[in-house]
């Protein structure tokens, strides 16, 4: 709780900068996460990884790009492979992963057809990473957020305002368990 007040309450470029001078706080984040989730009847990468599976066909998932921000231990990855998941957090875990500030990947524009925020919209400028996604993603790309149910009805009350302001039809947003989905395409 106090990591998750502290990433809350800054900007994301003062999060990436500190953790880039000292990496063992995003371990300790990771740490934790990895912990609570021991308790989870709903784990929020596993449900993103079966919905990707069932929007696109096989043949269709073997050229899919994926953008996983905030992609943490990578699980994203896991599944479909490096060639086809692009992995951002502010630390990489390995070689595959792009530590950066995800309010700027460094992606060509309209590159991606899915891009997922997986208990990742942290920050106070949070809605950057919306945009940095709206321009990665390319015409009729999908969204895929898993929230917290409580952060979406606090800090995160605006997200689905962002998400129409940017250019996204929000087309399922559903609660389950401690964690709402939200699936959204750019029209």
């Amino acid at each position: 709780t106090r990591l998750n007040n502290q990433i809350n309450n800054e900007n994301s470029e003062t999060t990436h900068n500190r953790m880039l001078s000292d990496p063992r706080e995003w371990e300790e984040y990771h740490r934790q996460y990895r912990e609570a989730r021991k308790g989870w009847v709903i784990i929020p990468y596993d449900e993103i990884i079966k919905r990707i599976k069932q929007l696109f066909t096989s043949r269709m998932l073997a050229r899919l790009q994926i953008g996983d921000f905030g992609c943490g231990e990578a699980k994203i990855m896991e599944a479909f492979g490096s060639e086809r998941v692009y992995s951002f957090d502010h630390i990489a875990i390995n070689n595959k992963v792009t530590a950066c500030d995800m309010k700027n990947t460094g992606l060509p524009d309209d590159v991606l057809d899915v891009v997922v925020f997986s208990l990742s919209l942290m920050g106070r400028n949070w809605s950057d990473y919306i945009m940095e996604a709206k321009r990665c993603l390319a015409i009729n790309g999908y969204l895929l957020i898993v929230e917290t149910t409580k952060s979406l009805k606090t800090r995160l009350a605006n997200l689905r305002g962002i998400l129409e302001q940017q250019g996204f039809e929000i087309y399922s947003d559903k609660e389950r368990g401690d964690f709402t989905f939200i699936e959204a395409r750019e029209v």
